[in-house]
């Protein structure tokens, strides 16, 4: 939900080269898309790579993460902390060893 706007806002990444690349944000508010400067509805219409970032845990909205249509939980922190957003490489052993 867009704290300013109380818009549901979903963002799109993919991930490319070790990195998250920001390729559509999608909302029915004309509000919201003039906030973040972008012109059209239709994907892709945003453009943006990150390494890593954060989501102030004060800010207002249900964030969910979902990775190939299974939903992530994320990390609540203590309060007046951020949530991380990273991409951590590990390998299949360690995967399948959890």
């Amino acid at each position: 939900t867009h704290s300013m706007y109380g818009a549901p806002v979903f963002e799109k990444f993919k991930i490319e080269n070790g990195c998250l690349r920001l390729f559509h944000v999608m909302t029915e508010s004309d509000a919201v898309l003039e906030y973040f400067a972008i012109e059209k509805k239709d994907e892709p219409n945003a453009h943006g790579t990150f390494k890593s970032f954060s989501i102030p845990s004060a800010s207002i909205g249900q964030h969910r993460f979902t990775l190939n249509g299974r939903e992530i939980p994320p990390i609540t922190p203590n309060t007046g902390s951020a949530i991380p957003v990273t991409l951590t490489k590990v390998s299949l052993m360690t995967h399948f060893w959890r």
